[in-house]
């Protein structure tokens, strides 16, 4: 992928923008196909579809992001950024592990780490992420319900887009629930 700065990743809403963040050729210099052999939209396809995703990342009221192929954060929801208290050009163009809790990294972990996203195909990760402050009641836990997809071929995606909410609730355990091509060995 093309090193972008921070800034680039910031204000880039543009077909162009999007696709020089994903390392795509100005379109001039691509073929207009619409799918490469594995199904994944390549050219102009690919730029109004990320450009579509970024835009509605960019209208999420609830937490949302959006991860380039990598994993590697392309765009979060302003609540996300909020809730996380991060900002933005700290983590644009970064893996998404920068900002993950202890219970994210175990459910990764129990997936068999993101290598497997693309090994097993999986497609689509429906998690529950419950954080709970040493000390304080069980109603006082914040359980975060959310869902992973891969954009494209999950073998190959060109993008992840994750969404989720926040409640508030009695104390329950992370967990997900995967959907793949190929089950984890």
């Amino acid at each position: 992928m093309k090193r972008l700065s921070r800034r680039a990743f910031l204000e880039t809403t543009s077909a162009a923008g999007v696709a020089a963040i994903w390392g795509l050729p100005p379109a001039a210099a691509r073929p207009n196909l619409t799918a490469d052999r594995l199904g994944t939209p390549v050219g102009p396809v690919a730029e109004s579809v990320l450009q579509g995703i970024a835009h509605y990342v960019d209208a999420q009221q609830a937490p949302a992001a959006l991860l380039d192929g990598d994993f590697r954060v392309v765009r979060t929801s302003r609540s996300h950024q909020l809730l996380l208290n991060y900002d933005p050009a700290d983590v644009y163009g970064k893996s998404c592990q920068t900002y993950w809790s202890r219970e994210m990294h175990r459910i990764i972990e129990g997936i068999g780490g993101l290598s497997n996203f693309r090994r097993c195909g999986i497609y689509c990760v429906d998690f529950t992420v419950v954080r709970q402050r040493v000390g304080f009641d069980k109603a006082q836990a914040l359980v975060f319900l959310g869902r992973t997809v891969a954009i494209g071929n999950p073998r190959n995606p060109m993008a992840y887009l994750t969404t989720s909410r926040l409640t508030r609730g009695e104390a329950l355990r992370s967990s997900a629930t995967i959907q793949c091509l190929d089950p984890p060995a």
